[in-house]
């Protein structure tokens, strides 16, 4: 993988190199110009001697002399200079010319036919090309430091820009899926980073959910299948005893049956929940009253050698609109935690006004676990099970819309399930 500051190198470069040709440019502009400077006023003062020049030869007829001693007039090319003479001749059209010993001269036609020819001897005029190796030397100068403080400008400039974008990296890299950050997003600038750092929050949240959602069925699944798999598991051992009559053949047979189809709605419900599907199509009225008779039966053995009662106050005719699976479930679980935490007392199982009720006497919830007790592999002290039972009952409630409220009373605790 490249480091997070490759960018950031390849950004201060092109800026530097571009400042650097930037600064050649405007260099080389700055010393064309000063040239063209140089002679457009030599050229000006070439003008204006010529217009009055012009003009004394339409008042006169004659040429005059011209007013500045670095001018003169030819009538013919033979009387030119000797070191302009051959150079005018190859370039009939140029205007300037270059002489011997440092001599420069400006020409201009004063009259074409018979040709008349101004020529200025400029060498004196001139204030850029004596000094050129000084303003040359004095432009690489300033475009050195011109390209050191834009690379500087845009060292600071890239530093401060790729930041957020370092630090999301940083903050991602290497991040495991049990520990994705949360609530990050609102740390970086509202532009395209802020706007990569809210997708990356939104697709974390969603892998962070796929996570949880896993981890939840692999410890639910584990939970709910140790019943079945034992009552399977004891059943299979005793249909191995070959004194056994053919009634209690088939009443073994029933019972793993019965455990089988409790596993496939169990493992139903839990996949349901894992991929967060709606099921309520599925849903239709079920009794209530043979689904906690199972439940108790199921459950029994947790109450062996405990003085403990068991009141089921539901009808006959109780129903409910929902899937076996998930009331299964809800019931085991409600049972089952109750079966636990009593060691002497009463359970009550009731029904009413849409509304599962299950009671038991017990001390109450603990101080330390009052805020979390429906929060995964959190139990009592006095607890034989793994934790497990009332966070599915919660996850169920939660998937599918259904109230949950524990009671605290003072003679025990109620949990009640509005449906």
């Amino acid at each position: 993988m490249k480091k997070p500051y490759t960018l950031a190198r390849r950004i201060i470069i092109q800026f530097c190199i571009f400042s650097v040709i930037l600064s050649l440019v405007f260099s080389f502009y700055n010393f064309l110009f000063l040239y063209t400077l140089e002679d457009s006023f030599i050229e000006k003062g070439i003008r204006s001697e010529a217009e009055l020049l012009k003009d004394n030869f339409k008042t006169t007829g004659k040429w005059g002399t011209p007013q500045k001693e670095n001018l003169t007039i030819h009538h013919s090319i033979q009387t030119f200079p000797d070191s302009i003479k051959e150079k005018f001749d190859r370039e009939p059209n140029t205007r300037e010319f270059y002489g011997d010993n440092g001599l420069h001269y400006h020409m201009t036609r004063l009259a074409k036919e018979p040709n008349v020819y101004l020529i200025a001897e400029v060498s004196k005029d001139l204030f850029v090309r004596p000094i050129r190796l000084y303003i040359i030397n004095f432009l690489l100068i300033s475009t050195v430091i011109m390209a050191l403080i834009a690379c500087f400008i845009g060292y600071r400039l890239s530093k401060k820009m790729i930041h957020p974008l370092t630090k999301l990296v940083d903050l991602v890299h290497g991040v495991s899926p049990q520990d994705l950050p949360k609530g990050f997003a609102k740390d970086f600038p509202n532009n395209e980073i802020g706007i990569l750092a809210s997708n990356l929050e939104t697709s974390m949240e969603t892998i962070n959910d796929y996570v949880n959602r896993e981890l939840h069925f692999t410890r639910d699944a584990s939970h709910e299948l140790r019943t079945p798999i034992a009552i399977i598991k004891n059943a299979s051992e005793l249909l191995a005893d070959d004194k056994l009559t053919i009634e209690e053949s088939k009443t073994l047979v029933q019972r793993i049956n019965r455990a089988t189809l409790q596993m496939e709605q169990s493992v139903n419900t839990l996949l349901s929940l894992a991929r967060e599907e709606n099921a309520s199509s599925k849903a239709h009225m079920v009794k209530l009253l043979p689904i906690v008779e199972k439940a108790v039966i199921q459950h029994a053995y947790i109450l062996t050698n405990k003085p403990v009662e068991v009141d089921v106050d539901i009808g006959m005719n109780d129903q409910l609109l929902s899937q076996p699976g998930i009331l299964q479930i809800l019931t085991a679980n409600l049972v089952s935690n109750a079966f636990q935490y009593t060691t002497h007392g009463t359970v009550k199982i009731s029904f009413s006004d849409n509304k599962l009720s299950v009671f038991n006497t017990s001390e109450g919830i603990e101080e330390k676990i009052k805020d979390s007790v429906l929060e995964p592999l959190i139990k009592g002290e006095n607890s034989q099970g793994y934790g497990l039972g009332l966070s599915i009952v919660k996850r169920l409630c939660e998937h599918h819309k259904l109230g949950l409220k524990i009671e605290n009373l003072e003679d025990g605790i109620c949990i009640v399930v509005s449906f």
